[in-house]
């Protein structure tokens, strides 16, 4: 059974809980149950069908500008 991941990728700047100001991302990560980045794919939260995950996307908020998301295929 194939499984799918949601990556995501910040294109404007954005402030961190500090406050400070970081520059948009370079690269797309996997993100976990939370929505959160990360940098071990055994962290990253996995859907059994494309569609699951694009639902997923679908129900976040959707007034997050700045963020592209992708779905592909775990492997």
């Amino acid at each position: 059974m194939a499984e799918y991941l949601i990556y995501a990728k910040r294109t404007k700047p954005w402030r961190d809980k500090k406050g400070k100001l970081q520059q948009p991302d370079k690269t797309f990560r996997a993100l976990d149950a939370q929505g959160c980045r990360v940098t071990n794919l055994d962290y990253a939260f996995s859907y059994a069908t494309k569609e699951d995950a694009q639902e997923r996307i679908d129900k976040a908020n959707p007034s997050i500008e700045g963020v592209i998301f992708e779905i592909r295929k775990a492997k």
